[in-house]
């Protein structure tokens, strides 16, 4: 493999499109709760006996870890996670790659939407994304966070909405 690897890290959130595996975010660092500045790779599985790690440079959503990210109509789509800053770095944003242009988009969220979270678990099926679960820090300076366990839907259905 050659050199340009991305940095070890944990927490981020991994993909498969067709022949690519796709890698973003992640924390690393001493303390590991520093976000990647390398956002953004895949690797391309096209053919196994020459494995390439791809950097991707775009317009990347804000460094996070502990988020998480599905693959649903050719786009990668990330939710929440932990921008590691601290008292709350907990956040509840979406966003999703177009997988063949290589481009971001935010995506205003309207309905129920979750509230701000890292550490939850996500699924799609039938152009829905399933989010559950989670932490929060709403009792950060009591020593202890709240787990959730609320479950919300994403529908795309003539726009993007949350339900509980």
């Amino acid at each position: 493999m050659p050199e340009d690897l991305p940095s070890a890290r944990h927490g981020h959130s991994a993909i498969l499109d067709t022949d690519r595996m796709w890698i973003f975010g992640g924390a690393g660092g001493n303390n590991g709760l520093n976000p990647s500045e390398d956002l953004l790779y895949y690797l391309d599985l096209s053919d196994l006996s020459d494995l390439r790690w791809i950097r991707v440079s775009t317009n990347t959503p804000s460094a996070r870890f502990e988020h998480t990210a599905v693959v649903e109509s050719g786009k990668m789509w990330i939710f929440g996670g932990h921008s590691g800053q601290r008292p709350s770095g907990a956040l509840n944003d979406l966003h999703y790659l177009d997988l063949e242009g290589q481009s971001w988009a935010a995506v205003p969220a309207r309905g129920d939407v979750p509230s701000p979270r890292y550490l939850h678990s996500a699924v799609s099926e039938a152009r829905r994304m399933w989010i559950y679960g989670g932490r929060d820090e709403t009792d950060l300076f009591e020593a202890r966070n709240v787990f959730k366990r609320d479950l919300f839907v994403l529908l795309n259905n003539n726009g993007f909405y949350f339900n509980t």
